[in-house]
């Protein structure tokens, strides 16, 4: 539920100035200065991503490791275990950040985008040792980053 309501605006977010949808496209004025963008078909998207995310790949995850939930370090996550809710808010506020980022340095016109993307790979390879540390969730990251995009095409 908390990604169903939390995803599409997280989404409106990347919208902003990232993304424009050509598919019924909604755009919601929440704040003075903020417009959410985003289509109708999102929330369908996350739908899958979250249940293949959160559901199928940490089961295919485990029988790939043995059952054994193995960290890529022993002292990962940074944060030790702070529990769900806090994670989660953090995991949301962290991942706005990083959308907001690669806004700044999109429009950034002298940044390389070999440097973009250096500087983002950096904050979301800390974002992961601090929120989760895991191996299957890098692996998972790695796939979510390359099928998102491939997902927004048609949209």
């Amino acid at each position: 539920a908390f990604g169903a309501l939390v995803g599409p605006l997280v989404d409106g977010v990347h919208n902003q100035e990232l993304l424009v949808y050509e598919v019924a496209p909604v755009s919601l004025q929440l704040l003075p200065d903020a417009v959410v963008q985003t289509s109708l078909l999102i929330p369908f998207l996350l739908g899958i991503a979250y249940a293949l995310l959160g559901g199928v790949l940490p089961l295919v995850s485990a029988w790939g490791t043995g059952g054994a939930d193995r960290r890529a370090a022993p002292s990962l996550p940074l944060l030790g275990q702070a529990g769900s809710g806090p994670t989660a808010a953090l995991a949301v506020a962290s991942t706005i950040a990083i959308i907001k980022l690669s806004a700044i340095l999109h429009a950034a016109t002298a940044v390389p985008d070999q440097a973009q993307v250096l500087v983002l790979l950096v904050y979301a390879v800390a974002q992961w040792a601090l929120l989760d540390g895991t191996l299957s969730s890098l692996l998972l990251a790695a796939v979510a980053a390359v099928g998102g995009p491939i997902c927004e095409i048609p949209l």
